[in-house]
């Protein structure tokens, strides 16, 4: 991995790989059912708006 002092980060993927963490999936983000805002996972099937707090697919919706 190159000096951070002498090299501009490579991006994102670049950071995952060198350290040998999964890259985060559109899974990871949903569209809140009630208002169609960009919801983040937060653990497990569970995702956060911030218009509406924590929330969890309906049903027929399969969470990722």
């Amino acid at each position: 991995m190159p000096d951070e002092r002498s090299s501009p980060s490579a991006g994102w993927r670049e950071v995952y790989r060198a350290m040998d963490a999964p890259e985060p999936t559109d899974e990871d983000r949903r569209d809140c059912p009630d208002c169609g805002d960009d919801s983040p996972r937060v653990r497990g099937d569970t995702y956060w708006c911030p218009k509406h707090g924590t929330w969890r697919p309906r049903g027929g919706e399969a969470a990722g």
